[in-house]
C-alpha cells in the first residue's frame, strides 16, 4: 500500500513538474528537469519490478536503475552548474535574456499609404521603397549648402530588427550634425552582396551626387548573390536528435542550451558535415576573393572616375572574436579594400575591445543591436569629421 501511494505521488510530481516547465528558465529549468528525470527513472524502476512480479512471478533487485539514476542526476547537475556559470558571465557582459518573445515584438504586417511593403518586427517599423531601402520619400536633388553622405550596404546597414533612428547611418547624421550641415542617406538593402551593392553605386551616385560614399561591408559580401540561402539550407542537416520544438525551447530559455547547440554546430563544421557562409568563404577563398576584389576595385574606380573621393569602408560584425574565423575574413576584406585604394577603417581595435561579445538584437533576431550600430557610427563619424570633402560644410 505504501508503494502504491509513493508511486501515485511520484506520478503526480511528474505531471505537476511538466506543467511548470513552460514557465521556468535558466537554472530553475535545469533543476526542474533534473528532478523530473530522477522521478521518471524511479517510476520506470517501479514499473519494471511490477511487471516482473505480475508476468514472471519473480522479485529481483534492479540495481541498474540506481546506476542510471546516479548518471542522469550527475549529468543534469553539471549542466545546471554550467548554466549558472554562463548566466554569471552574461550578466557581467551586460547581456539580457527574455523568456519568450513579447507579443509586441512579433512580426505584424501593416498597410501604409504609398508604401509597397511595411511591417513591425521587434517593435520597430520596417519600411521598404521600390528598391527595398528603408525610406518612403523620393530622393531630392543635392543641396549645395548641405554635405551629403551616401551609405551602401545590406541588412546590417538597413538596420533589421531596430528602429530606423538607431541605425548607424542615422546615428552618424546625428553625431555629425552637431558640427556640420549634413545629411546621411541610408541605401542599405536586405540580402545584398558586393555585386548588387556595386550596381547600386553605379545607379545612385551620379543621381544623388554625394560628397562622401560610405560602404558598410558585411562578411557575407564575399559570397555570390543569393548563395547565403544555399548555406542556410545546408545547415538544416545533421540536426541535434531532439524534437525541434524542444531544442528551440532550451535554446531560447537557457544559456547552456544555446551554448551546446553552438558547440554541436561547430563540431560538425570542423569535420565538414555542416557549413555556414564563413565556412564557404574560407573553403573557397580563391574564388571569393577574386570576385570581391573585382567588385570593390570597380566600385572605387567608378567613384573616383566620376569625381567622388575614394569610398570610405569598414567591415561590420555583430559577433567579434579576436583572431576568430570572422576576423580572418574581416582582415582579408580590409587588405582587399586597401588594394582597391578604398579608405579603410581598421576593425583591429574593435575585435580586441569587444571580443566575445554578442551584439544581437535578441535571441530571435541575430542582426546587430542598437549598441553595435552606435559603435559602428562612432568609428565612421571619427573618420568623416576629418574628411576633406565635408570641411566646407562645417558650422
Amino acid at each position: 500500500m505504501r508503494k502504491i501511494v509513493l508511486n501515485i505521488l511520484l506520478l503526480a510530481g511528474v505531471v505537476g513538474g511538466s506543467l511548470l516547465v513552460p514557465h521556468t528558465s535558466g537554472i530553475a529549468l535545469w533543476g526542474l528537469l533534473t528532478g523530473l528525470s530522477a522521478v521518471i527513472v524511479i517510476l520506470l524502476k517501479e514499473l519494471h519490478e511490477l511487471l516482473n512480479r505480475i508476468i514472471f512471478h519473480r522479485k529481483r533487485p534492479l540495481s541498474g536503475y540506481w546506476n542510471l539514476l546516479l548518471v542522469v542526476c550527475s549529468v543534469m547537475l553539471i549542466v545546471m552548474a554550467f548554466e549558472g556559470i554562463l548566466q554569471f558571465q552574461a550578466q557581467r557582459n551586460g547581456e539580457k535574456r527574455l523568456l519568450t518573445m513579447p507579443e509586441e515584438w512579433k512580426r505584424r504586417n501593416v498597410a501604409i499609404p504609398d508604401v509597397g511593403k511595411a511591417y513591425y518586427w521587434h517593435g520597430a517599423l520596417h519600411l521598404f521603397n521600390e528598391f527595398g531601402m528603408r525610406r518612403t520619400e523620393p530622393f531630392t536633388s543635392k543641396n549645395p549648402e548641405i554635405g551629403r553622405v551616401m551609405v551602401l550596404g545590406d541588412s546590417l546597414t538597413y538596420g533589421k530588427g531596430i528602429d530606423a533612428n538607431d541605425t548607424y547611418p542615422s546615428v552618424i547624421e546625428s553625431m555629425l550634425s552637431q558640427d556640420f550641415r549634413i545629411e546621411v542617406l541610408n541605401l542599405g538593402i536586405n540580402g545584398y552582396q558586393s555585386e548588387q551593392i556595386a550596381e547600386l553605386l553605379y545607379w545612385f551616385a551620379p543621381k544623388l551626387q554625394p560628397d562622401v560614399i560610405v560602404y558598410g561591408v558585411c562578411l557575407n559580401d564575399f559570397l555570390d548573390a543569393g548563395e547565403e540561402e544555399n548555406a542556410r539550407g545546408a545547415r538544416r542537416g545533421w540536426k541535434i536528435p531532439l524534437p525541434e520544438s524542444a531544442k528551440q525551447f532550451l535554446i531560447s530559455r537557457t544559456f547552456a542550451g544555446e551554448f551546446f547547440n553552438k558547440a554541436y554546430d561547430d563540431a560538425l563544421m570542423r569535420v565538414g558535415l555542416r557549413v555556414d557562409f564563413i565556412s564557404n568563404i574560407l573553403a573557397g577563398m580563391y574564388h571569393y576573393q577574386l570576385r570581391f576584389t573585382r567588385d570593390v576595385t570597380e566600385m572605387n574606380f567608378f567613384a573616383v572616375s566620376q569625381g567622388f573621393p575614394p569610398i570610405v569602408a569598414m567591415v561590420l560584425d555583430a559577433y567579434p572574436v579576436y583572431n576568430g574565423r570572422n576576423q580572418q575574413v574581416a582582415r582579408l576584406a580590409e587588405k582587399i579594400l586597401e588594394l582597391a585604394h578604398i579608405d579603410v577603417i581598421s576593425t583591429e581595435e574593435y575585435y580586441k575591445t569587444y571580443s566575445g561579445r554578442r551584439f544581437a538584437v535578441s535571441p530571435w533576431e541575430g542582426h546587430p543591436n542598437e549598441e553595435a550600430h552606435r559603435i559602428f557610427a562612432e568609428a565612421f563619424a571619427r573618420r568623416l569629421r576629418e574628411h576633406p570633402a565635408l570641411q566646407p560644410y562645417k558650422r
